[in-house]
Protein backbone atom coordinates (compact mmCIF):
# COMPACT_ATOMS: atom_id res chain seq x y z
CA UNK A 1 0.00 0.00 0.00
CA UNK A 2 1.29 3.73 -0.79
CA UNK A 3 1.77 6.03 1.63
CA UNK A 4 1.27 9.65 1.76
CA UNK A 5 4.94 10.64 0.96
CA UNK A 6 4.90 7.86 -1.59
CA UNK A 7 2.02 9.40 -3.36
CA UNK A 8 3.23 13.07 -2.98
CA UNK A 9 6.56 11.92 -4.32
CA UNK A 10 4.96 9.81 -6.78
CA UNK A 11 2.93 12.84 -8.25
CA UNK A 12 5.70 15.53 -7.57
CA UNK A 13 8.33 13.47 -10.00
CA UNK A 14 5.66 13.14 -12.99
CA UNK A 15 6.87 13.74 -16.10
CA UNK A 16 4.43 16.41 -18.56
CA UNK A 17 1.74 14.11 -19.98
CA UNK A 18 2.29 11.41 -17.46
CA UNK A 19 -0.86 9.33 -15.94
CA UNK A 20 -1.03 7.59 -12.82
CA UNK A 21 -4.13 6.07 -11.29
CA UNK A 22 -5.73 5.55 -7.65
CA UNK A 23 -8.49 4.26 -6.28
CA UNK A 24 -11.55 6.38 -6.01
CA UNK A 25 -11.71 6.45 -1.88
CA UNK A 26 -8.33 8.00 -2.34
CA UNK A 27 -10.14 11.52 -4.90
CA UNK A 28 -10.09 13.84 -1.52
CA UNK A 29 -6.13 12.88 -0.45
CA UNK A 30 -5.01 12.93 -4.32
CA UNK A 31 -6.69 16.58 -4.43
CA UNK A 32 -5.33 17.54 -1.31
CA UNK A 33 -2.01 16.65 -2.06
CA UNK A 34 -1.82 18.55 -5.17
CA UNK A 35 -3.31 21.77 -3.71
CA UNK A 36 -1.48 21.87 -0.55
CA UNK A 37 1.44 19.85 -0.35
CA UNK A 38 2.63 20.47 -3.86
CA UNK A 39 1.62 24.06 -3.85
CA UNK A 40 5.74 25.18 -4.51
CA UNK A 41 5.66 23.23 -7.45
CA UNK A 42 2.13 24.85 -8.40
CA UNK A 43 4.25 28.14 -7.94
CA UNK A 44 6.95 27.10 -10.02
CA UNK A 45 4.79 25.90 -13.04
CA UNK A 46 3.44 22.48 -12.55
CA UNK A 47 0.34 21.78 -13.05
CA UNK A 48 -2.25 18.31 -12.96
CA UNK A 49 -5.34 17.70 -14.15
CA UNK A 50 -7.81 14.90 -12.86
CA UNK A 51 -10.30 12.80 -13.38
CA UNK A 52 -12.68 10.78 -11.24
CA UNK A 53 -13.98 7.68 -13.31
CA UNK A 54 -17.32 6.47 -10.92
CA UNK A 55 -17.85 3.26 -13.24
CA UNK A 56 -14.41 1.85 -12.90
CA UNK A 57 -13.90 3.62 -9.38
CA UNK A 58 -10.60 4.99 -10.15
CA UNK A 59 -9.36 8.88 -10.25
CA UNK A 60 -6.60 9.46 -13.21
CA UNK A 61 -4.20 12.25 -12.32
CA UNK A 62 -2.10 13.67 -15.14
CA UNK A 63 0.46 16.38 -15.20
CA UNK A 64 -0.53 18.98 -18.14
CA UNK A 65 2.72 21.43 -17.10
Amino acid sequence: METKNNTTDSIRNMKVGEELEFPIAKADTIRTIVWTRLLPERQSGMRWSSTVDREEGKISIKRIA
